[in-house]
C-alpha cells in the first residue's frame, strides 16, 4: 500500500471501482435527446432468467445506461412482451453501505418511470436523480448496481441471511456502473 501511495496509484482499484472487478456497465453521457442516445448506444447488456425459473432464455431483454449532470437513466428493452411484474433496481451508494431499492411495476408509468413501444419493442426508462443515489454518484464515481426485470436479472441473486440494516442483499450480486464523461 505504501508503494502504491508513493507511485500516486489508486488504492484498491477493484474494490472502489476505479478498475471494476466483475460485471460492469459503462454508462453513456447524454448529449441531447435521451431516447436517441440510447437508440445509438452500443453498450447493451442482457438480462437473463434465473436458474430456478427453468426453460430457455430467449435473450430478448437487455439494458443500458445513460447519465447527465443530474440523473442516471436505466433503459430496458423488452422484445418478449412481458406486461406484468416488477422492475427492481438495487444501488449501493458507497461500498458496503446499505443498498437502496427502487421498485416499479412493468407497464405502469409514474414519476421516475416511463415506457413506450418502439418498433414492436417495449422501452422502459427509469430515471434516478444522482442526489437520491448519494455523494459517490454525484461525483460520477463508480457505484454498484443490479437490475431485475420480472424474472430476468443482470446478475442472478443469491441472498444472504438478513443482517440488520444490510438486509439480505449479497454484495456479490452487484455489478459496477461506471459513468464516463
Amino acid at each position: 500500500v505504501k508503494q502504491m501511495i508513493l507511485n500516486d496509484e489508486a488504492l484498491f482499484p477493484d474494490y472502489t471501482g476505479a478498475i471494476p472487478a466483475g460485471e460492469f456497465m459503462k454508462s453513456v453521457k447524454n448529449e441531447g435527446d435521451m431516447w436517441e442516445t440510447t437508440q445509438n448506444a452500443g453498450n447493451w447488456l442482457l438480462l437473463t432468467k434465473g436458474q430456478d425459473e427453468g426453460g430457455e432464455d430467449e435473450g430478448g431483454i437487455k439494458w443500458t445506461s445513460v447519465h447527465d449532470e443530474a440523473c442516471l437513466y436505466l433503459v430496458i428493452s423488452d422484445e418478449t412482451g412481458i406486461t406484468k411484474g416488477n422492475i427492481h433496481v438495487e444501488i449501493e451508494p458507497r461500498r458496503l453501505w446499505p443498498v437502496k431499492h427502487f421498485n416499479y411495476a412493468i407497464g405502469e408509468n409514474k414519476i421516475g418511470f416511463d415506457s413506450k413501444v418502439v418498433n414492436n419493442t417495449s422501452r422502459s426508462v427509469i430515471t434516478i436523480p444522482l442526489s437520491e443515489i448519494g455523494p459517490e454518484a454525484q461525483l460520477k464515481s463508480p457505484v454498484r448496481i443490479n437490475i431485475q426485470y420480472g424474472d430476468h436479472a443482470w446478475i442472478q441473486k443469491n441472498p444472504l441471511p438478513a443482517r440488520l440494516l444490510l438486509g439480505s442483499t449479497n454484495p456479490a450480486d452487484l455489478g459496477w456502473i461506471v459513468m464516463n464523461e
